[in-house]
């Protein structure tokens, strides 16, 4: 058998998406938004400002190292010169265009990206 027919690439992605929507509800979640609102309100109610931050930062981490990983696997090569002005701000446009806050707001705006390629740089 293959390592191909074990490893389906479309399947990690799938999952993260649903684990980072089951996140945005879990236990952390109410206190990542009110650090995100108000961080000294959360910091004189006594919410631990650091571990969220740092558990947020961590968390985004993984997401880009598998995010980077699967990129690899696509290009069965890593190279930096894919990465290029163009390219990082094709990325923040489709952040903005589905919005900062939303995780399927962020998946619409990579289909409307992707409908219409920043080509121009």
């Amino acid at each position: 058998m293959s390592s191909a027919a074990i490893f389906d690439p479309g399947v990690l992605p799938a999952g993260l998406l649903c684990g980072s929507k089951s996140g945005a509800f879990g236990a952390w979640a109410g206190p990542s938004l009110l650090i995100r609102d108000r961080d000294v309100a959360a910091e004189i109610i006594g919410v631990n400002i650091f571990k969220y931050k740092l558990l947020a930062f961590a968390v985004s981490s993984f997401y880009a190292g598998v995010a980077g990983a699967l990129w690899t696997y696509y290009l069965r090569i890593a190279n930096y010169e894919n990465f290029t002005l163009a390219t990082s701000i094709e990325y923040l446009t489709m952040i903005i265009i589905g919005g900062l806050g939303s995780v399927l707001g962020s998946v619409l705006g990579r289909s409307s990206s992707n409908s219409s390629p920043l080509r121009w740089i």
